[in-house]
């Protein structure tokens, strides 16, 4: 379970991390707003691999924050990293 933990920490640490963020966007100007998604979140979006469709998954990944996002917005986003 302490492992489960740190990995935990550690994986959280290095999605935040700014270095994170400046090596994975193309350009310097991406991810720099406050949006639905931040780089961070939709990282851990596509990370947690839901297996159903991108709507329904999107649904409920931002269920709890009461927020929606289209597809299309996913894809806009995806593609800038």
């Amino acid at each position: 379970m302490l492992t489960l933990l740190l990995a935990t920490v550690i994986t959280q640490t290095i999605l935040e991390d700014y270095e994170t963020l400046d090596e994975s966007r193309f350009r310097p100007e991406y991810f720099t707003r406050s949006r639905k998604m931040p780089f961070c979140k939709l990282l851990r979006f596509l990370l947690s691999m839901y297996k159903t469709s991108t709507q329904a998954a999107l649904n409920k990944f931002l269920r709890k924050d009461d927020i929606t996002m289209s597809q299309q917005a996913l894809s806009k986003a995806r593609n800038k990293f």
